[in-house]
């Protein structure tokens, strides 16, 4: 059985377009930004867009890991696959 480096597959060819630290760090930050925005009455109508977007934001980052895991997935077992031929 190939492993990843054998098979020519690597860590950086699954690499996320966000590091994990970096959305962690986001994350917090969105936090921090809607405690500020909490009974800011004047600002309702900005915290629910801000809320949008960042449901948006993790969204799309979820979905992306999953993509990511699944592109993954197939190339390993193209790689076995291919070894098994050879």
């Amino acid at each position: 059985m190939a492993t990843g480096a054998e098979s020519g597959i690597s860590n950086e060819d699954f690499k996320l377009s966000l590091d994990p630290a970096a959305y962690e760090a986001l994350e917090k930050d969105f936090q921090e930004v809607l405690q500020e925005l909490v009974g800011e009455q004047s600002l309702e109508k900005f915290r629910i867009e801000f809320e949008k977007l960042h449901k948006a934001f993790k969204t799309s980052y979820e979905s992306e890991k999953r993509h990511i895991m699944g592109a993954a997935k197939v190339m390993q077992e193209d790689s076995k696959n291919i070894a098994l031929m050879r």
